[in-house]
């Protein structure tokens, strides 16, 4: 049995983090419907070249896996008395329309409390549900830039600040709304009572930053911008080209650390030169640290070095492109990727997991991602609707 089998989640979300988080509650077992808008649906289905003839790209399928989709027109009266029905038999509702929107279609918190005392309400927007902020456009890219993460991470020039090249922003805000969900539930559990919850991806986003910010705000002190040395004062933390012309990162920060670092490197010597023989006699002599050890790195690849080195207790990684790091054996060993279906797609469909295991019952999925308005018929059945209801609404322009 999974953790949150017999939860039903009304999913209003679209994009990315929206989704991302309703996926994950649909990973721990949650019956997760996704209402998209008749006609095109969620415009993320659309936003990069579909999959096959599937009519969904690869990014869409990657945070929809597993859930239900139905149409239905929230600005027809009789779809929102639908989503009404729906609502008042839902655990959790999930929305990141622009704030009041999901008032004005009759679906707001208020509302909905009301239908349903026990309902989890969350809703995700970029700065919160309140305030002038509030009604801003909220993208991945702008809140990196707002949160700071930005100019924290170093780009070509010294001072230019570099973005980073995927939705981290929605991965995160998805991650942070799922954890918020599970925590309300058990507090539901303990209570009997709902709980409305508002996450934003700024405050997300700036979670990531937790020590750099709480550090610059106990002792008013700014962390290094992230470099080739690792943005700190430990000249034992940098990263050298290997043998292969690939980067290794080192992070022996110890004594111990930089003892096996030089032991399996062959360069004890380096232990006796009292250039390096300590931290702090490192730190004016890093420059002749580096082009020395990159000497000894050259007989061998990045990736050997990476085995040889952990297994004796030096902290090292070797830079990895993309397909490299998705190939790594031990993610799948452990089950980290999925492989599923969709309508149209004519090979398996890989998507993530979760990033942890259970030793029974690992979070998984049932089904792959849906077609636009595939369970509309088995949802409205479910709700008590006949199938002359059903037509019905489809000739109204309800579904």
């Amino acid at each position: 049995m999974k953790p949150l089998e017999g939860i039903k989640v009304v999913d209003l979300t679209h994009a990315f983090a929206g989704p991302q988080c309703s996926y994950q509650l649909g990973l721990l077992g949650a019956d997760v419907i996704k209402i998209e808008p008749p006609g095109a649906g969620d415009q993320f289905r659309h936003f990069y070249p579909y999959v096959d003839d599937s009519k969904m790209c690869a990014q869409f399928m990657t945070v929809n896996a597993g859930k239900r989709s139905m149409t239905l027109n929230l600005k027809h009266p009789k779809g929102q008395e639908i989503l009404r029905g729906m609502i008042g038999s839902a655990d959790v509702l999930v929305q990141n329309f622009r704030v009041g929107t999901a008032a004005r279609l009759g679906a707001g918190e208020e509302e909905s409390l009301k239908l349903n005392p026990r309902l989890i309400y969350c809703s995700v927007s970029g700065f919160g549900q309140t305030g002038e902020q509030s009604q801003w456009p909220s993208y991945d890219s702008p809140i990196q830039a707002m949160s700071g993460l930005m100019n924290m991470t170093k780009g070509g020039a010294p001072d230019e600040p570099t973005g980073l090249a995927w939705v981290i922003v929605d991965t995160i805000t998805g991650y942070v709304a799922h954890a918020s969900v599970l925590a309300a539930l058990q507090q539901r559990h303990l209570t009997g009572k709902g709980q409305v919850i508002d996450v934003s991806m700024l405050e997300a986003t700036m979670s990531l930053l937790m020590s750099p910010a709480c550090a610059y705000l106990n002792t008013g002190k700014l962390p290094l911008r992230e470099s080739k040395r690792g943005g700190r004062d430990n000249v034992s933390a940098m990263l050298l080209r290997a043998g292969d012309g690939g980067y290794l990162w080192i992070s022996a920060s110890t004594e111990r650390q930089f003892a096996a670092l030089c032991d399996g490197l062959g360069a004890k010597e380096l232990l006796d030169d009292p250039r390096f023989a300590t931290h702090q006699a490192r730190v004016p002599n890093v420059d002749e640290l580096e082009r020395r050890l990159e000497g000894f790195l050259a007989t061998a690849s990045a990736i050997e070095w990476e085995s040889r080195l952990n297994k004796i207790g030096a902290p090292v990684g070797a830079v990895r492109t993309l397909p490299q790091a998705v190939e790594n054996p031990l993610l799948h060993e452990r089950g980290l990727f999925l492989q599923t279906s969709a309508l149209g797609v004519k090979e398996p469909v890989n998507v993530m997991g979760t990033p942890y295991h259970f030793v029974e019952d690992t979070p998984g999925l049932e089904r792959g991602a849906p077609a636009l308005g595939q369970h509309t018929d088995e949802v409205l059945t479910e709700l008590g609707y006949s199938k002359a209801d059903i037509d019905a609404f489809r000739a109204d322009g309800v579904l």
